[in-house]
């Protein structure tokens, strides 16, 4: 398998509105995230620190929403603080293709190919205290991997 068995995600809380997925995500124990109230995000952060403390993988998701133009967006702070705070590595993963095959607010698929990549993972150890210089390091890896094409402008 390419992910661990016991990976989990976290997702925006209305997701999980959604009837028979959003139940499949809640036991399989997904964490949902209300990005719009930063103090049930900074819970919902907390609770993915203790799952990972349990053993799990947890998946973030670090622009937080999907590109609206298909380029790499800003990242936000979350995910980073949450390596930090569990002190495990960072897995950067670059995804390329998706905006094409599926676009953003949509549920149209539309065949075509995606592309993941696993890339190395970066030990937090090496930026302890210096949290712009570990989303800096996992933005640079990923971006390393995505096309031209899918580069932010700058």
């Amino acid at each position: 398998p390419v992910l661990p068995v016991t990976t989990r995600f976290v997702s925006k809380r209305t997701i999980f509105w959604i009837p028979v997925l959003g139940q499949a995500m809640a036991v399989a124990g997904f964490i949902p995230i209300d990005r719009q109230d930063r103090a049930s995000a900074i819970r919902s952060l907390s609770r993915a620190t203790e799952t990972i403390r349990g053993g799990a993988s947890v998946i973030l998701f670090p622009e937080g929403t999907r590109s609206r133009d298909g380029r790499l967006a800003k990242f936000k702070r979350g995910a980073f603080h949450l390596a930090l705070e569990a002190g495990v590595p960072v897995v950067p993963v670059a995804i390329s293709g998706t905006f094409h095959v599926v676009k953003p607010r949509s549920i149209v698929v539309r065949p075509g190919p995606v592309e993941v990549t696993f890339l190395p993972p970066i030990d937090v150890a090496d930026y302890a205290g210096d949290l712009e210089g570990l989303m800096a390091k996992v933005r640079s890896e990923i971006a390393s991997r995505l096309p031209a094409h899918e580069f932010p402008e700058t």
